[in-house]
Order: structure tokens, then sequence, then C-alpha cells
């Protein structure tokens, strides 16, 4: 959590990436604020996409006013940046912040800069060996990680399978091939299948999707 805000203060938003423990730059790396409008049930935009500043190599930060305008509640984070080299190599991060009616509350600072990492480069296998893996994954149960969901996604082969979409979802507001369905995080599979999200106790629902591969869905609990 990025901290507690109110109208009219400055939220400073930090991101970092890193690729082998190592810092590293990254193309279009732009934010986005977004929120869940319950009168209309859909996600809307407090801040379109904007470029975020570079402040040194893989570190980036944006300073964001909360409008005067704005309702309490909780606040979507949303980073986005393109892989070096890569055509649809998109990496994503997110984090939310709350904004309350109090004008003497203090500005937290974070704990850490959201944070993503960048998969290592590895060659798309033939289109005739995609086309083998027509079935949905099959998902490793690892259980969940002190601070989040740790798994890994193997083809029908058991062989691990790179560079697949994880989105997350909250369960309870999830409208099937809805747009307006609200992201609570996201990650990429690694060259060995694993990936990892960072999530609070609760339900929601994973959505896989690698290339050719048809997307499949699974509700998860996250004590």
């Amino acid at each position: 959590m990025l901290g507690r805000f109110s109208r009219g203060m400055q939220l400073s938003i930090p991101a970092r990436f890193r690729s082998q423990n190592q810092a590293v730059d990254v193309d279009n790396v732009v934010v986005a604020i977004e929120y869940f409008n319950k009168d209309i049930s859909r996600v809307m935009r407090l801040l379109e996409e904007v470029p975020m500043n570079k402040v040194g190599t893989g570190e980036y930060g944006y300073n964001y006013i909360i409008p005067e305008t704005v309702n309490p509640g909780n606040y979507i984070v949303r980073i986005k940046a393109k892989q070096p080299g890569s055509v649809s190599g998109i990496l994503e991060a997110t984090d939310h912040f709350e904004v309350v009616d109090s004008s003497d509350l203090p500005q937290v600072t974070p704990d850490k800069p959201l944070e993503t990492v960048a998969p290592e480069a590895t060659p798309q296998p033939e289109p005739v060996t995609q086309a083998t893996l027509a079935n949905p994954p099959n998902i490793m149960k690892a259980g969940a990680a002190p601070s989040g969901v740790e798994d890994v996604i193997l083809d029908v082969y058991n062989s691990p399978v790179g560079g697949v979409h994880v989105n997350v979802f909250d369960k309870n507001s999830f409208i099937p091939n809805s747009p307006s369905n609200l992201k609570i995080a996201s990650a990429i599979t690694d060259p060995e299948g694993k990936f990892f999200v960072n999530l609070k106790p609760g339900d929601y629902v994973f959505s896989y999707k690698g290339i050719n591969l048809r997307e499949f869905r699974e509700f998860r609990k996250v004590q």
C-alpha cells in the first residue's frame, strides 16, 4: 500500500524494474490510477495512462496531486512497461492507496517501490509445437507464499510453459468476458513456468493465457 492521503496531497508513485537481481531499463513506462464505481459497477480511470519520469537505471517515478473532487476510498495504481527488444512483452505491476476525509493525516512513505521482474528473452517454439498445446495448462498447486501466491504452469507433457499471462480478478465482482472486471494483480511466467503475484487474503479469479493457448480460469482462495 502506498499510504493514506487526503484531497490535495501529493502522491509519489515509484517503480523499479529488475532482472536477475539487477536494475534494468525498460521502454514506454506509463502509470494509470483506477477505481471501482459502485454506482454503475464499472472500473473507471481517475488518471489516464501517462509517462513516468526516469530517475535512474531501472528507476521511474511520477508525482500526482489528489484532486479535491475525489471521493474517499481505495484507488488502484497500475504501471505498465515494455520489455526492451520484445514486440509483445508487456510488464505490469499494481499497488493501491486510500483517500480519506481527514486533512491532517501524514503522508505515508511506501516500504518499497512497485517492482516487477523482466523475464529473460527466450526463443518462441515453432507454431507446430505450440499447436500441440491445445488444452489448458495444468496448474501445479504450490499454495500461498507468505505475501502472495507462487505457482508453476505446465503443459500436457508436464513441461514448464513460459510467457503465460496470469491475471487475477476480484471474485465477488467478476463477470466472465466483461471489460470492466477489476484486475487486482498480474504476472508473466518465466522460462521455468513460474510466476508470483502479491495478494491479500481473499477470494480471486485467476486467468491464464499463453501463446496459441485458449484462456483457462479457476477460483482460488488466498489465506
